[in-house]
């Protein structure tokens, strides 16, 4: 899954007061409601730019910077940051029939107009902690809090506004029935938010501060405090897996008492509500490090530590057995040997990428093995470090920035760097500008002054040159970022 992610700070118009807004999206309200993903469609992507149900694209239309915004607004207009919906045919997007002039010749105005687009939220969600999620006939997003704040919330600017607080609301995938579903009460430095599902059962739970809030379960809306004094969480992937799996529990780590000279983590059991201490005391410091597979990747030292080590939680001891297992998969120290580490993908759990702060490694880990390990095998896959950079693990290879985005093949026996993205176009170049989903890729391309999403689908060939993967804009432009010069082609 992915947390909520940076994007790079630029001017825009957002479609606000004083702004003009140019252009309507394709679709009428009744191609809203009466077409659409089926209740059985597949959905992929969940917790980025982009989330697809069945050949159904839900997406953000670009970005706006929310420092921009200096008062509540009702404003029904939207376009820019708004989030829309395309139906995708073969993979691809289809354009719209381009006018014509008296003497039947087209008319190349750099509109860029695709068929089968309606806008589903006039709300801004292209912003700097975008997340969309699509669960049961819901499509779940955050936005910037611009209302006019209640009696009991504290305005933070001088327009009166909470504009650096997030709101969650969901809608259904048809535009109807919009509702709020929490308002954080922290800053967005300080909010975190997942959703998952197992079984047929799924949750929205949110980091908002020092709380942990239990938002949404099993599609109702209920807002319950799982702990107020929380550091950090390890939140699960989104899994389609049935029955008793990872995504039954919420991993955190919280101070066991309020002078924080110790620290325990806890798992909580969606299923029962019950809590268990996996483990933790005074004088013991617990750092997590995110969830993958069955492993839950942290570190742990006390004062008598040389240094914090690393450890791989493994649940298929509390499937089997009803009992969570440890297991200590590096004998070097976080933090001076190490400088970072990442998890390998699921397929690969226990295992784990790190640097030394010069180069980037990669450490394949057997949960099962009895011999200590063998430093010497640790396959290096870059001669720098990429893992400040990380956007995505997928399958065998992790995708990171690198002024673009680019991967590596971490099985091969030499690997090497890989530009995942081959268009020439100005790409914002933060981390987070870029939702990797399998073989479908999603980023931000400027158009004049704004950025706006684009696809690339790597499974799929471009129609002009067949070397390349189909790439393509996705949206719908303001007329004042017609690109006028540019005649995009598939």
């Amino acid at each position: 899954m992915k947390f909520f992610k940076k994007f790079a700070s630029f001017a825009i118009c957002a479609g606000f007061v004083g702004c003009s807004i140019f252009g309507l999206s394709a679709c009428s309200n009744s191609e809203l409601t009466q077409e659409g993903p089926s209740a059985t469609d597949f959905v992929v992507g969940n917790g980025g730019l982009a989330v697809q149900k069945g050949d159904y694209l839900y997406f953000v239309n670009g970005y706006v910077e929310q420092d921009g915004m200096e008062k509540a607004t009702q404003e029904k207009d939207i376009v820019h940051s708004a989030i829309y919906r395309i139906k995708l045919t073969d993979g691809k997007v289809t354009e719209a029939a381009k006018e014509k002039d008296k003497d039947g010749n087209e008319i190349d105005n750099g509109s860029q107009k695709l068929e089968k687009l309606c806008k589903v939220v006039s709300k801004v969600s292209g912003f700097k902690y975008s997340n969309l999620y699509i669960f049961g006939d819901y499509l779940y997003y955050s936005t910037p809090n611009t209302r006019v704040p209640g009696k009991n919330e504290e305005t933070t600017d001088n327009s009166g506004n909470l504009l650096d607080h997030i709101d969650f609301y969901r809608v259904k995938l048809d535009g109807s029935h919009e509702q709020r579903i929490y308002s954080c009460s922290s800053t967005n430095e300080n909010t975190q938010v997942a959703m998952f599902n197992f079984g047929d059962k799924y949750y929205q739970v949110v980091k908002d501060g020092d709380k942990l809030v239990l938002t949404v379960n099993n599609g109702k809306v209920v807002n319950a405090t799982i702990s107020e004094k929380v550091n950090e969480v390890a939140f699960p992937k989104t899994s389609e897996d049935e029955g008793f799996d990872i995504n039954q529990y919420v991993l955190y780590s919280e101070d066991i008492d309020e002078d924080g000279t110790g620290t325990q983590i806890v798992a909580y059991d969606l299923n029962s509500g019950n809590k268990t201490v996996i483990v933790g005391g005074v004088d013991q410091t617990y750092k997590l490090f995110g969830i993958s597979g069955n492993c839950l990747y942290y570190t742990y030292q006390n004062s008598q530590s040389v240094g914090a080590y690393i450890y791989c939680l493994d649940y298929n001891e509390a499937r089997e057995n009803s009992k969570f297992v440890s297991t200590q998969v590096s004998d070097m120290v976080y933090s001076t040997t190490i400088t970072a580490f990442v998890p390998a993908s699921s397929d690969y759990q226990g295992s784990f990428f790190y640097t030394d702060g010069s180069n980037t490694y990669y450490r394949q880990v057997s949960l099962n093995a009895s011999v200590k390990y063998d430093f010497s095998k640790d396959k290096k896959i870059a001669s720098s470090n990429i893992l400040s950079n990380v956007v995505s693990v997928q399958d065998n290879k992790i995708y990171y920035n690198d002024s673009g985005l680019k991967y590596v093949d971490f099985m091969v026996d030499n690997p090497t760097s890989v530009s995942a993205i081959t268009e020439d176009s100005p790409l914002n170049s933060d981390v987070s500008d870029f939702d990797v989903d399998g073989s479908k890729i999603f980023y931000l391309v400027q158009h004049n002054d704004n950025y706006y999403l684009h696809y690339t689908n790597t499974v799929k060939l471009d129609a002009q040159d067949s070397t390349k993967p189909y790439h393509h804009f996705v949206g719908e432009l303001l007329e004042a970022d017609y690109d006028k010069q540019e005649s995009e082609s598939d």
